[in-house]
């Protein structure tokens, strides 16, 4: 088991955590790998809603930019194979049951 210090810095190594009290095996968190996204690809990308798509793309243009980024993200892998955001509520800042998966 490890502290939350433990867990950021496995995190940051591209390793999965969990904590021991989730009770589940197949739900752990991961940090996202930091990317840049060419412009070319926002138009097809299905995780935008359209209005977002269409702000990117006018700055695209007004502010003539070739991309944009993705950083400093956490995902939590639930029960299934859903991916959601993950904030680390002030218990999981605390907690000590923190496993370092891989």
């Amino acid at each position: 088991m490890a502290k939350f210090k433990k867990a950021i810095q496995a995190l940051n190594e591209g390793k999965r955590v969990r904590r021991s009290s989730w009770h589940s095996d197949k739900r752990f968190v991961f940090r996202q790998v930091p990317s840049e996204i060419p412009k070319e690809v926002i138009p097809k990308m299905q995780s935008l809603p359209d209005t977002v798509k269409n702000f990117f793309i006018k700055t695209f243009e007004e502010e003539q930019i070739d991309a944009i980024y993705y950083s400093d993200q956490l995902a939590l892998v639930g029960m299934s194979n859903c991916i959601t955001s993950y904030s680390p509520t002030v218990s999981d800042s605390f907690a000590s049951d923190w496993e370092i998966l891989d």
